[in-house]
């Protein structure tokens, strides 16, 4: 579970509005489409009950990872955090942020996007 402050819950809505709606200010199409394309035992941890030890230890550190990147202060500093993070770690932040924007549409839509 990622912990947010009343402040940045509004800024958070309005990343995952933007990204319901197609625009994603933090990633880049390109960059979108490869993550998600990669086959990984991450969505082992978010589409089963008995995830591997090793994927359910890089899905808390991804949850970790993204709520720090959710904390900074401005739009510039969460990427260039995202930029500085290697290739693993990059990928279950994306992944594990998409997670979050589908079930945030399914919340509000009772729909699957």
């Amino acid at each position: 579970m990622i912990t947010v402050t009343g402040k940045q819950v509004r800024e958070i809505e309005y990343l995952i509005d933007q990204s319901i709606q197609g625009h994603h200010v933090l990633f880049d199409a390109g960059t979108i489409r490869k993550v998600l394309q990669w086959q990984t035992g991450f969505n082992a941890v978010t589409r089963s009950e008995n995830p591997s030890p090793e994927a359910a230890e890089h899905f808390r550190q991804s949850e970790q990872m993204l709520e720090h990147m959710l904390a900074l202060p401005t739009l510039a500093q969460k990427r260039a955090f995202l930029e500085n993070l290697d290739h693993e770690d990059f990928e279950g932040v994306v992944r594990l942020w998409f997670n979050v924007v589908e079930n945030s549409l399914f919340r509000s839509t009772g729909e699957r996007h």
